[in-house]
């Protein structure tokens, strides 16, 4: 079996305990003969935003539509305001994020080369309180919402569960 290991992406914030939480992994799956290569994240991090965003923002505005009387008291803060974002979506817009998210399971596939599978961060800092939406620091630099899904969003956009 050869396992694609990546523990950052480009210059997003990573805790160091994650990035050694993941070679502590890849070094016991090198010790149990797996084949381990390091590489790359396989996905380019704006593009996945920037199409999960679409994507989101249309799925929360369906949403409110199906619960109009329970969903502003069940939507944690971000998904209310992506559900906000929804209706001003155009039919264009919601058909281009489509096809950026069939460009992007295109690239993943291809990036993934001869890997049976890949082992990464599935969050870029430990655990942290339940009451905060995002850790205030990761890796000694201030934490924002963005920074806790570069390591899961990619999944879920190519059809994997997280």
């Amino acid at each position: 079996m050869r396992i694609g290991v990546f523990a950052e992406i480009e210059s997003e914030l990573v805790d160091p305990e994650v990035k050694a939480a993941v070679e502590e992994c890849a070094a016991l799956l090198e010790r149990a003969d797996c084949g381990v290569v390091r590489r790359a994240a396989p996905y380019d991090v704006g593009r996945v935003r920037s199409v999960w965003a679409t994507l989101s923002a249309a799925g929360a505005a369906r949403t409110t539509c199906m619960h109009p009387d329970i969903w502003r008291e069940r939507a944690s803060r971000p998904i209310a305001a992506a559900a906000g974002r929804g209706p001003s979506l155009t039919a264009v817009d919601y058909v281009r994020a489509l096809d950026g998210l069939a460009e992007i399971r295109g690239l993943v596939a291809d990036a993934w080369g001869d890997a049976d599978a890949f082992l990464c961060p599935s969050a870029a800092s430990p655990a942290w309180a339940i009451d905060e939406e995002f850790p205030a620091a990761i890796g000694g630099r201030p934490g924002h919402p963005a920074a806790q899904n570069v390591f899961t969003t990619w999944v879920n956009a190519i059809g994997h569960r997280a």
